[in-house]
């Protein structure tokens, strides 16, 4: 059982790494130019695009990308959107947020 979570364990490190850098690559292109950030914005529009039917209850597997491309992509834009992000919702009065909850 230790092994198997060592294992365990250095994979989601690998992944982790793998993850990271692939983020590092994204945002070093994205700061390069302004021609080079609206690459990568159509780029990833593209992906969307493309993935579409990913929404869909039966799709054929060869039709959309893997679910590991998806969830490094996915993985890449949080980590790009995270000085952005307001998680907590601070910039949003109190009154506002008991409006917007759902009964």
């Amino acid at each position: 059982m230790a092994d198997i979570d060592a294992n365990k364990a250095n994979l989601q490190h690998t992944l982790g790494a793998f993850q990271t850098t692939l983020f590092q690559i994204y945002n070093a292109v994205i700061r390069a130019s302004p021609e080079s950030r609206e690459g990568v914005l159509a780029f990833f529009a593209q992906v969307v695009d493309l993935n579409l039917r990913r929404a869909g209850m039966s799709v054929p597997i060869n039709t959309v990308s893997s679910d590991g491309y998806m969830t490094n992509l996915q993985v890449v834009l949080l980590k790009l959107f995270e000085p952005v992000m307001d998680a907590s919702y601070s910039k949003v009065s109190r009154q506002d947020r008991v409006a917007h909850r759902s009964p």
